[in-house]
Parts: structure tokens; C-alpha cells; sequence
């Protein structure tokens, strides 16, 4: 298996400018409560910056394993039977 190096890394990268950039640019309440709420998320796991980007990276790299077609057997252990 080569790997989902170039995804982890891509979505580290995102994950790091929206927790760290986005939150930066826009500081004051924009008054839609959907995308306030998201600042404030991102606000808080600012902090969290590490954890969140090892759980990320760890899912992903999950995601790909189970999903890659030379782990059928994993892949049938898996899947709900029909």
C-alpha cells in the first residue's frame, strides 16, 4: 500500500489554516449564527491544535486501508452481509 500521504498532509495543511488563519481573519461576530458557531469551534480547538490533527490524521490513513482494494479481507470482515 503506498499510503494517503498527500491526503493526511492536505488535510493537516487545512486544518491548520482554518483553525489557525481563518480564525485570525475574522475575528468579530458576523451575526449568521452557523458560521459564528463554527469561529467558536475553531476558537477552542486552537488549543487542541495537535490532538486534532493526529486523530485527522489517523482516520484518514484508517479510511484509506479499509477502503484500498488489496484489503479485501478486511474489507469483507467488515462490510455488513447481505
Amino acid at each position: 500500500m503506498e499510503g494517503p500521504w498527500n491526503f493526511i498532509a492536505a488535510a493537516l495543511f487545512i486544518n491548520f489554516v482554518l483553525v489557525r488563519v481563518v480564525t485570525k481573519i475574522i475575528t468579530k461576530p458576523t451575526g449568521v449564527g452557523i458560521i459564528d458557531d463554527t469561529l467558536l469551534y475553531l476558537n477552542t480547538q486552537d488549543g487542541f491544535l495537535l490532538n486534532s490533527s493526529i486523530v485527522l490524521a489517523l482516520v484518514i490513513f484508517l479510511a484509506d486501508y479499509w477502503m484500498a482494494p488489496d484489503s479485501s479481507s478486511l474489507t469483507e470482515s467488515m462490510s455488513p452481509s447481505v
